[in-house]
């Protein structure tokens, strides 16, 4: 008789189904499943982040807002740096309307807080730091910075100094996110073609589609 599903297998599916298909519903349900069956603090917060950002994915954003405001309080309640970092990763982001100091301030304590927790996944907070930088069109030091900041955590996972559970190419997606995110510093077309011969690779059908539309808007011509 088959083993039932448990938090981790629960959250790995939903992973999946979100980034890979690209099943926000079906995603929802297997993380809201997780929720419900975490035992402590640490996995009710990677429960309730992968809930809002599976919110945030189907642009229901009201929601997603909400969702991570009420984890940045459990963690603070429950002083846990991890879901301190993830609300205020997933705060960073432009699209849940916060003031853009606000969003990079979010962008720079989630690093922080990251860091303190020791996180495997240092580099996606990396990405959301530039991505604050890019939406508020600071394309200067601190996204070069940021950029940088990405590639050492990149270069630790390579070399094996970081171990990360890849059943679900996350590095793979991170490393694409990377090149997105040089290419737009670089303004260069060349970051966004290796980024889609990786997530062809793999199959990574939403990353290939969002690389085929960033390439199709950069060889469109500049508008007078």
């Amino acid at each position: 008789m088959p083993k039932p599903l448990g938090f981790k297998e629960f959250m790995s599916q939903g992973e999946h189904l979100r980034e890979i298909d690209g099943d926000n519903s079906a995603a929802m349900e297997s993380f809201e499943l997780a929720y419900h069956l975490a035992e402590t603090p640490v996995q009710k917060g990677q429960a309730q982040a992968q809930i809002g950002l599976t919110h945030w994915h189907a642009q229901n954003y009201e929601e997603a807002t909400q969702t991570f405001l009420d984890l940045l309080s459990f963690g603070e309640e429950n002083d846990e740096p991890n879901c301190i970092a993830l609300a205020h990763r997933n705060l960073s982001r432009s699209d849940l309307s916060w003031e853009p100091t606000d969003q990079l301030s979010h962008a720079r304590m989630a690093y922080e807080y990251a860091v303190k927790a020791r996180r495997s996944d240092r580099v996606w907070f990396a990405h959301g730091a530039f991505n604050s930088c890019l939406s508020n069109n600071l394309l200067g030091g601190e996204a070069a910075h940021w950029l940088e900041v990405q590639e050492k955590e990149l270069r630790r996972i390579r070399e094996g100094e970081v171990e990360v559970d890849n059943s679900n190419n996350v590095v793979e997606i991170w490393e694409t996110g990377y090149l997105m995110d040089r290419a737009a510093l670089e303004n260069s077309r060349a970051p966004l073609e290796r980024a889609l011969e990786i997530a062809k690779a793999h199959n990574l059908v939403k990353r290939v589609e969002q690389l085929e539309a960033l390439l199709a808007a950069f060889d469109q011509p500049a508008q007078a």
